[in-house]
């Protein structure tokens, strides 16, 4: 342990250690006490930046957890193509994906193909999106928004 319990850090007791061991590196005069004193201390710091930059790194992690992120770009692009490719859609404006963990959610706007009634319409969304949630079960939530501008 260090020289004093309640400052593990590198104090002047280390100090002089080191000034000592790089004045004389083969002097023999050194204590063995202070050498694994100041090992202990080192190790302390070191061990206190492993966490620091563990704790940064887990922080970051859990961040993009909790409030989610984009699906992977490939993903995005393929699906993009899969509801362009729908009988049902004339073009799709926007597309935008959140992922939340294992769950994805999906929000889509799109001007529909022409139909005759908002039943039609209805019905032709409700397709689209069954269609989406087969292809990628991952889609927890669909929001499909018609439109005929972008």
């Amino acid at each position: 342990m260090s020289s004093s319990p309640e400052s593990p850090h590198l104090d002047n007791h280390h100090r002089n250690t080191l000034r000592q061991i790089f004045e004389h590196p083969v002097s023999h005069n050194i204590e063995w006490h202070a050498v694994t004193s100041l090992f202990d201390a080192i190790g302390t710091m070191a061990i206190g930046g492993l966490l620091v930059v563990v704790a940064i790194f887990l922080g970051i992690e859990i961040k993009a957890m909790l409030i989610g992120q984009s699906m992977a770009p490939a993903t995005v692009i393929e699906m993009r193509a899969f509801l362009q490719g729908r009988e049902e859609i004339a073009q799709v404006y926007s597309l935008i994906t959140l992922q939340l963990g294992l769950d994805a959610m999906v929000a889509v706007k799109a001007r529909m193909r022409e139909v005759a009634t908002p039943e039609l319409l209805i019905a032709d969304i409700n397709r689209v999106e069954a269609a989406l949630k087969a292809r990628y079960p991952q889609v927890r939530w669909s929001f499909f928004e018609p439109d005929n501008v972008d």
